[in-house]
C-alpha cells in the first residue's frame, strides 16, 4: 500500500508521473501527479507546455462545481507511471504545481482507498487486487 501524501490538506493520493509530448517525447518531466475521482479530465501544468513542447489539439468547454463554464485548449501528452509504457490523452492546463489525474486516466486502473489507514493500492492488473467479496 502507498500512504497518502500529508502534504495537501485533507491528505491526498499522489503517485509520480512521467509527462511528455506526442510530436517531441523528449523532453520530459517527471511529476507528482494527484489521483483526483472528481475530475473527468486529466491536467497538467500550465509551466511545462513550452519545456515540454506541447501544442494546442482541440477545444473543450470545462464545468466547475458551481456551474460555470470555461472554453479552454486541449493538448494531448503522453503519460506514464514510473515503469509502464505511456499513454497518449487529451488533457487541459492546470495552475496547479502538479498533474490532476482525472477519470479519464484511472478508467485503466484499480485503485483501493484505504481511508481510515491514509493509505491507498493502485494496479492496472485486477489480480494482484484484492476486493473484499461481496
Amino acid at each position: 500500500m502507498i500512504p497518502y501524501d500529508t502534504n495537501f490538506n485533507p491528505s491526498a493520493i499522489v503517485v509520480s508521473v512521467i509527462v511528455a509530448g506526442v510530436v517531441h517525447r523528449r523532453p520530459q518531466a517527471e511529476l507528482a501527479a494527484l489521483i483526483d475521482t472528481g475530475a473527468d479530465v486529466t491536467a497538467i501544468p500550465e509551466a511545462f507546455v513550452d519545456r515540454l513542447k506541447l501544442y494546442p489539439f482541440g477545444r473543450l468547454q470545462l464545468e466547475d462545481a458551481n456551474a460555470v463554464k470555461t472554453p479552454v485548449f486541449t493538448y494531448e501528452a503522453r503519460l506514464a507511471l514510473t515503469g509502464q509504457s505511456a499513454k497518449k490523452m487529451e488533457v487541459v492546463l492546470t495552475p496547479y504545481p502538479f498533474v490532476i489525474l482525472g477519470r479519464d486516466w484511472l478508467q485503466d486502473y484499480y485503485l483501493l482507498l484505504d481511508g481510515p489507514g491514509q493509505q491507498f493500492y493502485l494496479s492496472n492488473d485486477r489480480a494482484s487486487v484484492n476486493f473484499p467479496s461481496p
